[in-house]
């Protein structure tokens, strides 16, 4: 642990107090190659989404500055595109009703230690099938833990499960962009 915190220490005031620093975070631009034409979204690893500079500027058209940064892929072949990373910062949290057992938190990452939720614990959210739906149909946000500024956040007991506002859903529909999918999660 001493060892964490010694590493944070420089970094940590550029950060405001809330942002986690979690261990094997990774900083800088996203670099690689894409081996297929993609759509308005794409995404680096299933917790990392990319827009399209087409889709990022038709997306702030109509909710105004959407925090995202250049990435630098290359693409094979004559198509080529400008795509950026979202920034998606973990602000929201599991409702305290999804919680059955809660210990000390984690001064590594905030967690906690010994936690358990109400749904199936062989409930795998790596895993991008039936359970995932199960999972979502009864986990809960905490109403009060929803961000008013940002219309893109992350569950902070779940990085990487992106939540978005009624209005971002609504703005990417209306545009008709590609790539990307929607669940309904209740709030309480």
């Amino acid at each position: 642990m001493e060892k964490l915190e010694a590493l944070r220490k420089p970094i940590k005031k550029f950060f405001p107090n809330d942002v986690q620093l979690l261990p094997g975070i990774e900083f800088g631009t996203i670099v690689g190659r894409a081996l297929a034409k993609t759509g308005d979204f794409a995404w680096a690893r299933k917790w990392t989404p990319l827009i399209s500079e087409t889709a990022l500027r038709a997306l702030e058209s109509k909710l105004g500055e959407i925090k995202a940064v250049p990435a630098e892929i290359k693409f094979r072949g004559k198509f080529n595109a400008q795509y950026f990373a979202l920034h998606v910062e973990a602000r929201a949290k599991i409702h305290e009703s999804c919680i059955v057992q809660t210990g000390e938190v984690c001064s590594a990452c905030g967690r906690r230690i010994g936690r358990e939720f109400t749904w199936s614990e062989k409930t795998d959210a790596r895993r991008i099938t039936e359970q995932l739906k199960k999972c979502l149909e009864q986990m809960k946000i905490d109403r009060g833990s929803i961000p008013n500024d940002v219309h893109i956040f992350r569950i902070m007991e779940f990085g990487t499960f992106i939540i978005v506002t009624e209005e971002f859903k609504n703005a990417i529909t209306s545009l008709a962009l590609s790539d990307i999918q929607f669940s309904k999660i209740q709030t309480a």
